[in-house]
């Protein structure tokens, strides 16, 4: 099969209003127009033999411009670097400004919580685990985030009075569980029409088979989430 190339003359005599906003700035790649060539690269079997490329041949066509949104791109408040399509920057302000407003949504998490003492937390009878936002990590209980922050202090990661700004909070569990409704909907959507109805008149023992299975499953399957409305304050002194 033989191929041969013809040359599309394009022309586009217009002018495009862009309405710029303060930090954004025309795609330098594509000039506004939003547009840029794309090659869409082809090969044939016969060419194995006559080319290096496995797709020599193009047919190329007008597509949106990849390096912007509508011919315009926005520049990073830090360092005025335009971004592209990102939304993002590397720089060193960015990230500053992406880690304070990390913890100020934090702390506004942290402060909406129920507070309870850590005196006040060994009289409950609690046995779910323990989530540390500050380090991301779940503990069996106080004891263990006691002796985990101890260790923090003597490798001197953290100081004592950094103590006070730990997030502790309590947790939800949940494990494996069945909802027979929705599984026989699934089961059934291509069957015939009377195949749902047919099948849910056995629901309850399909449940029940289900919810024994579940309990069999439910220590292996035990999950833990942080539960952001309770949580536990600890002091300098809970660590003496």
């Amino acid at each position: 099969m033989s191929i041969r190339t013809e040359n599309i003359e394009v022309n586009f005599d217009l002018t495009l209003k862009k309405d710029l906003e303060e930090n954004e700035e025309i795609c330098p790649k594509c000039g506004g127009a939003g547009l840029q060539v794309s090659d869409n690269p082809f090969g044939l079997a016969s060419d194995k033999d006559k080319y290096s490329e496995m797709f020599p041949h193009k047919k190329q066509t007008i597509a949106g411009c990849s390096h912007c949104y509508n011919g315009v791109q926005r520049k990073c408040a830090h360092c005025n670097e335009l971004l592209g399509r990102k939304g993002w920057c590397d720089c060193t302000g960015y990230k500053n400004k992406q880690t304070e407003k990390q913890y100020l949504k934090d702390l506004e998490k942290w402060n909406k919580a129920l507070k309870t003492s850590v005196e006040e937390h060994l009289k409950e009878d609690y046995t779910y685990m323990l989530y540390l936002d500050n380090y991301g990590q779940f503990f069996e209980n106080i004891g263990d985030v006691i002796e985990f922050l101890q260790d923090q202090i003597e490798q001197g990661d953290i100081e004592i009075s950094n103590i006070t700004n730990m997030r502790l909070f309590k947790t939800n569990q949940t494990s494996l569980s069945f909802d027979v409704q929705s599984i026989i909907e699934s089961a059934t959507e291509e069957l015939h029409d009377n195949a749902y109805e047919n099948t849910m008149e056995h629901q309850e023992e399909l449940q029940e088979f289900l919810n024994t299975f579940a309990e069999k499953m439910k220590k292996s399957t035990l999950t833990y989430f942080p539960n952001w409305e309770e949580s536990i304050v600890i002091s300098p002194n809970d660590l003496k």
